[in-house]
C-alpha cells in the first residue's frame, strides 16, 4: 500500500509537471505569436510611414527645384545678388556687365548655383508637420515645414542627414538629383531612405548662359550700341529699359522653357556709363 501511494504521488507529480510544461509552451507560443504579429504590424506601419515621408520629400524636392530655377533666372544666372548690383525700389538685378567688367555665368557656374540654392532651401523643409496624426496627407496639404529632427508622426522617429544636390544642365533640360539620408524608425524597426528620383525640368539654361556670355561680349566691344537685330535672332521676348541714364536692364522671357506652367524669365543689368555727347550726336 505504501509503494502504491508513492507511485500515485509520482503519477500526480508527473501529470502536474506535464501540465505545467504544456501550459508554459502554450503561453510561450502565444507570446511569440503575439510578438510576431506586433513585428508584422510594426513592419507594415514602418513601410507605410516611410512611403508617406518619401512622397512628401519627393514633392518638396520637385517644388524646391522649380523655385531654385526661378530665383536663378531673376538673379541673372547667379545664386544670390552679388555686389555691386542694381538696387532699385521695385526690383534688384545683378550686373552681368559693369563698366567694362563682364560676369555672365557659365553653365558650370549655373549648375553650382542651383545645387547651392536647392540644398539651402531643402533644409527649410525640416520642421514639424502640424496636425499630422493621420498618415493620409497629400503633399498639397502639408505645411512648408516637412520633417522634424526628432518627431515626424506619432510613434515615429526620423534622423536626417546632410542634403547633397547634383544639377546637370544639358541640351534643353535641367536635371536635379538629390541624395538625402533619412533613417525612419518605428518601434525597434528602421528603414533608410537615401536616393530620390531625378527631377527633370523644361529649362534651357545652357542656351541662356551662352546668350548672356555672347551678348555681354558684344557690350564689352561697344557698350553704347545695343544690337537689336542680334536680340531678335535669339527667339526670346526681350524687354529693355534704361535706368539712371547709364544702365540698361534686360528681362529675357524664354517661352520654350516652362517652370510650373510659366515661361522662364532671365533678368540682368548692364552698366555702360553715361553715353558720351559725341555718341548722342551721331
Amino acid at each position: 500500500m505504501h509503494k502504491r501511494g508513492q507511485i500515485t504521488i509520482f503519477i500526480i507529480l508527473g501529470i502536474l509537471v506535464l501540465a505545467t510544461i504544456l501550459i508554459a509552451t502554450s503561453i510561450s507560443n502565444s507570446v511569440k505569436k503575439e510578438q510576431l504579429q506586433k513585428d508584422a504590424d510594426a513592419a507594415l506601419e514602418l513601410e507605410s510611414k516611410a512611403n508617406s515621408v518619401k512622397a512628401l520629400v519627393e514633392n518638396c524636392i520637385e517644388k524646391t527645384g522649380e523655385k531654385a530655377i526661378i530665383i536663378l533666372g531673376y538673379r541673372g544666372g547667379k545664386e544670390d545678388l552679388v555686389g555691386p548690383y542694381l538696387d532699385e525700389q521695385l526690383f534688384d538685378a545683378n550686373y552681368l556687365y559693369n563698366m567694362g567688367e563682364a560676369s555672365a555665368p557659365t553653365v558650370e557656374e549655373m549648375e553650382h548655383s542651383l545645387e547651392t540654392l536647392v540644398e539651402e532651401n531643402l533644409k527649410k523643409c525640416t520642421g514639424q508637420i502640424e496636425h499630422s496624426r493621420s498618415l493620409e496627407i497629400s503633399p498639397e496639404g502639408v505645411s512648408p515645414e516637412l520633417i522634424n529632427y526628432n518627431l515626424l508622426f506619432d510613434s515615429m522617429v526620423a534622423e536626417i542627414g546632410e542634403v547633397n544636390a547634383t544639377v546637370k544642365i544639358e541640351d534643353d533640360n535641367t536635371l536635379l538629383t538629390v541624395n538625402w539620408p533619412l533613417l525612419i524608425t518605428v518601434g525597434e524597426q528602421e528603414k533608410e531612405i537615401t536616393n530620390f528620383p531625378t527631377q527633370k525640368y523644361d529649362a534651357d539654361l545652357e542656351k541662356l548662359s551662352l546668350f548672356s556670355q555672347e551678348f555681354v561680349s558684344k557690350l564689352n566691344y561697344d557698350p553704347y550700341v545695343i544690337d537689336a537685330f542680334y536680340l531678335l535672332e535669339q527667339n526670346y521676348t526681350i524687354d529693355v529699359g534704361l535706368v539712371n541714364n547709364d544702365t540698361y536692364v534686360f528681362l529675357v522671357t524664354d517661352n520654350s522653357s516652362m517652370i510650373d506652367y510659366t515661361p522662364l524669365k532671365f533678368l540682368f543689368a548692364a552698366k555702360v556709363g553715361e553715353t558720351p555727347l559725341e555718341e548722342v550726336e551721331t
